[in-house]
């Protein structure tokens, strides 16, 4: 008995936590809610699962009876009790509800009450002392102050709402009945469109303008600090003249030294107009970066691939249009020097018609090209004169050779080094912010992504708070400043809340690339916007870059049937185009997709190759400084085969070992083709990269050969451009040739059956002619 009852105490405490934590995970529903409508959303849902419940005992009483409900609606029962509970739970915490209201009105009351009386009592006894009846008398006063002050706010807001009322609800009215009564419905007119919405919009594009010109004017008034001196030592002769010319009174005299001033501020303002260096801020030409990186995302296709580098034309575009919005499509009298790149003269014609230009030939322009008038196809001076994109100003063109010395750092939030940078090397971004192609849709890539050395540290490019988001990602932000979230981290050094500087330590790189996402805030539109930070670090190279099908491409009859032979291997094995294209690409530029290739067999022997070095092994272990006469001795075993697998420090062990291992484990040779790409997929230490790689569809090529640069290859930034370039011609020359090596693989099959058939049956009739003694007619 009491072990049945131990077990039904243990049933009971179980199921009570079971429905408490089924509560806690309902109350995790409505979180985010406001309390009111949390209780009105479980209240409906509360009684939606009792008139369930209702409804299936009513059929369960129709078909079974009454005795049957308990037994078959138990599942019905938990969930309108859960539900019953999750709505008393909220029904608690709305602070807006009636009876919460009540009770609480009436607690305070008792405690009001209680605790006035238990005041009245005590000023009672302190006013029969005649010094602390004054200071009581004092107190009182001043709560009867707050008192009347509280009524009177309170007063105030109801009188306002009402007086506001009684104006907007007939005012609205009127509205509404003007628009039925032209056939536009009963509705209201939008804000923006009364006269309070349009002379607010005036309002803020006058501010906005203002806004524009202070920037301006502060952008070039630290350019002129250094004329302070000059101005001074200049205005002491011009006193001196001045004075021996009109006389030393007339140069005392206040009003012409305002008048002198006046002039030289005009001076100086005119000149800071047309000084050198970029005009837009920084989201105008972030925005303009998003216009042309669209264009190339558009115009990107199966066989071309366009990543221009419009970070030069931000300096003409800005020599010749000023401070523009790029997004203005206004048409009127201010924008006439547009009009001869369109009738419409608007800025995003203007982009798109740059665009245009830059790759009217074969190979795109660069921005001096297209001011010196390159894209016209005649050399006759009436022609390039006409050419909108030429410049012919000769100070209009200093300005924008000078605006291209000064660079990005006018505008400000400048990145440091991430990284130990000793050599000065330009940070590569293997993925640029903006527009791209992906499965034939133009979407927006909101990230940069850097190339870096992995394992080891990272540094802070810019001081900020820290705030660490997960195990491998870190923000770093101002308020109302910027905000810079790196992730591909490990070993964090940094720590949430910390106030970091410019070159402290976040933690280390784990791979060998950084994901940044850079915000900027916009002080006039009150609003955050992404940038691209090549236009914040002092130097940048972009890794991504226009590739275009040569037409021409004709491999030789050798390279071509290894690279069919490999793109059948891996095709048969359920492997893409796309990721075999891109493979192919990069072992074009290793090894001219040839598996009897050695890392310096080109060199005189003994370090290059002759016929029996292929299988010495002494020779197939030289080392980097053996090769490269003491240079690179990280490698320890040169490079071997269609990858070139290389032993590194600190091998050996390494690609090399493992591929000669794995070819005498197969009994073959290990400059065998298929054998290499049997041990890429298999005993490869990049194996599983590799598979991801070329079981990849639908995607880029040029980007899935950058890909198996840097993640398989290990190498990013060594010859980059030949590689993305030799994947897209191999792609394109295997969708037109890449069945032919399989109808004549078959063609030839079907050849050779047919032959051994016609000498077996050959055979068999010598076999009977021999037993007959009979001639065969061969």
């Amino acid at each position: 008995m009491k072990s049945e009852k131990d077990n039904r105490i243990k049933r009971k405490f179980s199921s009570r936590r079971t429905q408490k934590q089924r509560l806690e995970r309902r109350l995790k529903d409505y979180e985010g809610s406001s309390p009111r409508q949390a209780r009105l959303e479980a209240k409906a849902e509360f009684k939606k699962r009792r008139k369930t419940r209702k409804e299936r005992e009513k059929e369960i009483v129709k078909r079974h009876g009454r005795d049957a409900v308990k037994k078959r609606n138990v599942f019905s029962n938990v969930e309108t009790k859960n539900a019953k509970n999750v709505n008393k739970r909220l029904k608690k915490q709305d602070d807006t509800y009636l009876g919460n209201r009540i009770k609480s009105s009436i607690k305070t009351g008792v405690q009001h009450k209680v605790t006035s009386s238990s005041a009245q009592k005590l000023k009672a006894q302190l006013r029969n002392d005649d010094v602390l009846a004054e200071g009581v008398d004092t107190y009182d006063k001043v709560q009867q102050g707050k008192y009347y002050g509280r009524v009177t706010k309170s007063t105030g807001k109801v009188t306002g709402k009402i007086g506001k009322n009684l104006i907007t609800i007939p005012y609205d009215g009127a509205v509404r009945t003007k628009n039925l009564l032209r056939g536009r419905g009963f509705q209201k007119t939008p804000y923006e469109k009364q006269f309070f919405g349009l002379r607010k919009q005036t309002s803020q594009a006058r501010r906005k303008l203002q806004l524009k010109m202070r920037r301006q004017a502060r952008r070039f008034a630290g350019r002129y600090k250094k004329t302070t001196k000059i101005g001074r030592f200049f205005g002491r002769r011009f006193k001196n003249i001045f004075g021996d010319l009109f006389g030393k009174g007339i140069m005392r005299s206040k009003i012409v030294w305002v008048f002198i001033g006046l002039c030289a501020f005009c001076l100086i303002l005119a000149g800071a107009t047309g000084m050198p260096g970029l005009k837009q801020d920084n989201q105008e030409i972030n925005e303009t970066w998003l216009a042309l990186t669209k264009e190339d995302a558009e115009h990107t296709d199966s066989t071309h691939r366009y990543f221009t580098d419009w970070q030069p034309f931000m300096f003409q575009l800005n020599g010749m249009f000023g401070d523009f919005d790029p997004k203005d499509t206004n048409q009127g009298a201010g924008y006439q020097k547009l009009r001869k790149f369109d009738d419409k003269g608007t800025y995003p014609v203007v982009l798109t018609k740059l665009y245009e230009e830059t790759h009217k030939k074969s190979k795109a322009l660069t921005s001096q090209e297209l001011m010196d008038g390159k894209n016209e196809d005649g050399e006759k001076a009436a022609d390039i004169i006409q050419n909108p994109w030429f410049v012919m100003n000769n100070d209009v063109r200093d300005d924008i050779d000078a605006s291209r010395r000064m660079g990005f750092s006018v505008l400000g939030h400048e990145l440091a080094d991430m990284q130990d940078n000793p050599e000065d090397k330009p940070v590569q971004i293997a993925r640029r912010y903006g527009y791209e192609k992906v499965n034939d849709k133009t979407e927006l890539h909101d990230g940069n992504t850097i190339v870096v050395t992995p394992n080891q540290a990272v540094k802070a490019p810019l001081a900020g708070k820290v705030s660490v988001l997960n195990d491998h990602a870190i923000r770093i932000f101002i308020d109302k400043g910027h905000d810079l979230v790196v992730d591909g981290l490990t070993n964090f050094r940094a720590y949430d809340g910390q106030e970091i500087q410019e070159g402290d330590i976040l933690g280390d790189a784990s791979s060998n690339q950084l994901e940044l996402q850079y915000k900027l805030w916009n002080s006039y539109e009150k609003e955050w916007f992404s940038a691209n930070v090549g236009f914040y670090f002092r130097k940048v190279e972009f890794l991504q870059f226009t590739s275009i099908v040569d037409d021409d491409f004709d491999p030789s009859s050798k390279v071509e049937d290894r690279a069919l032979t490999i793109w059948q291997h891996l095709k048969d094995k359920g492997y893409t185009m796309e990721g075999v294209a891109a493979m192919i690409g990069n072992f074009a530029v290793e090894s001219n997709i040839n598996p009897k290739r050695a890392e310096g067999d080109y060199l005189k022997a003994p370090v290059g190759s002759s016929d029996n070095s292929w299988d010495d092994d002494n020779w197939l272990n030289m080392s980097g400084p053996q090769i490269y006469d003491g240079r690179f001795p990280n490698i320890v075993h040169r490079g071997l085969g269609l990858g070139q697998w290389t032993d590194v420090a600190p091998g050996p062990g390494g690609r090399n070992t493992a591929l000669r291992e794995y070819a005498k484990s197969k009994n073959k040779k290990w400059y065998s083709l298929t054998l290499q790409i049997d041990f890429m997929l298999e005993a490869d230490s990049g194996a599983n990269i590799a598979k991801n790689i070329l079981s990849t569809k639908n995607t880029d090529v040029g980007a899935l050969a950058i890909q198996f640069q840097q993640s398989w290859e290990g190498n990013p930034g060594d010859k980059t451009a030949e590689r993305v370039q030799a994947a897209l011609n191999w792609f394109s020359y295997l969708q037109t040739h890449g069945d032919d090596k399989t109808e004549a693989d078959k063609k030839k099959s079907d050849q050779k059956k047919e032959s051994e058939k016609k000498a077996n049956d050959t055979i068999k009739e010598v076999e009977d002619a021999e037993k007959d003694n009979r001639t065969v007619s061969w």
